[in-house]
């Protein structure tokens, strides 16, 4: 019985402390070869030139880490442009003396400027930026999500600042399929250290999209109302991964049937 124990003991082990990342579909990294600075105020993002009829738009396919299809789409929507406004951003590597080791995503806004920022992945689509708008390319394959047990989008950010008298920062993701899209509304908690936010499958409007997307959109600031001024974070990768809740379940499920196929065999033989 003991040895019986044991061994159903390390199958569990073996089972369970399996690498979590093995499911994972890695959406961005940021680990770009060189940094792509979002154009500061005085540049020309955060007054008329760039507004929500004429974004700044900047595809990214040149990388030396991951970007699910091949390319990103930075978008960038300021709707209100009042003198002095300055926001500014980078997508890259946070260091520059040693290029590609690690990425980011950073994104600011001042306390008078509303402004949005969107990723979106898609594929390959060029001429996007000559046409002044997303264009929804809608070349990802069909990609499933769900596989090999994913349930949920994490996002996991160094920092989240949200705007004063906010609990957090409003995130829209839209999942898009030839069957429709799916949605999801939330809300980034404020955070000063290192966190992740999941985004269960479950919450969405539809989950067909998620199973053949042919694109994948983020949309950072934009909740009821419209953005909020002040607010900035950190993003440090997007993934779709498996819930730890869902490991977790997997686990003890494991270990029950691995216990009752004893218990079985044990009363058979006797």
């Amino acid at each position: 019985m003991k040895q019986t124990l044991t061994a159903l003991a390390l199958l569990a082990v073996a089972f369970c402390g399996a690498p979590a990342h093995a499911a994972t579909i890695l959406i961005d990294d940021f680990r770009d070869a060189n940094h792509f600075p979002l154009p500061e105020s005085q540049q020309g993002w955060a007054i008329p030139l760039f507004t929500q009829a004429n974004p700044f738009i900047m595809e990214h396919t040149q990388q030396i880490g991951t970007i699910l299809g091949g390319e990103r789409d930075a978008q960038i929507n300021v709707t209100t442009t009042p003198k002095g406004v300055s926001a500014n951003g980078v997508i890259g590597d946070v260091d520059e003396e040693d290029p590609g080791i690690e990425g980011v995503f950073e994104f600011g806004s001042s306390a008078t400027a509303m402004v949005t920022a969107i990723l979106e992945y898609d594929g390959v689509d060029p001429g996007e930026v000559a046409a002044g708008a997303l264009t929804n390319a809608l070349n990802l394959g069909a990609i499933n999500f769900t596989a090999g047990g994913n349930n949920a989008f994490a996002l996991v950010f160094r920092s989240v600042d949200p705007a004063p008298a906010k609990t957090g920062v409003a995130i829209r993701v839209e999942v898009t399929s030839a069957g429709g899209t799916a949605t999801y509304d939330g809300m980034i908690p404020e955070s000063s250290s290192e966190s992740t936010y999941q985004i269960p499958f479950a919450a969405f409007s539809s989950q067909a999209p998620l199973s053949a997307a042919t694109s994948v959109r983020f949309i950072f600031n934009n909740g009821v109302g419209g953005p909020d001024p002040a607010v900035d974070f950190n993003l440090k990768n997007i993934a779709a991964v498996p819930e730890p809740a869902t490991v977790a379940t997997a686990c003890i499920g494991f270990v029950l049937a691995g216990a009752a196929a004893w218990r079985r065999r044990r009363k058979l033989a006797a």
